[in-house]
């Protein structure tokens, strides 16, 4: 779980749910901050990396266990 350079946001990898933003500025009472998912596209997430505001999403190709990922590669995302 990579903490952002502000030290209050953790950006979760979330397979299906491609990248989850936690507020942890409150560590005993974490909120969801932001989300990046596009639904039902097929496509997981393994890991993510932060720099400089930009997230970058490393995507695999997974035969469906425990979800499905039909495609592979890196997409950038800014905050």
């Amino acid at each position: 779980m990579p903490i952002t350079s502000q030290q209050r946001l953790a950006n979760l990898s979330a397979g299906d749910s491609e990248l989850l933003v936690l507020d942890v500025s409150r560590p005993d009472r974490p909120r969801l901050a932001a989300q990046y998912v596009e639904p039902k596209t097929g496509q997981a997430v393994w890991d993510c990396a932060e720099k400089d505001g930009t997230v970058f999403l490393n995507y695999f190709r997974i035969l469906g266990t425990p979800f499905k990922g039909t495609w592979s590669g890196i997409r950038a995302v800014s905050r």
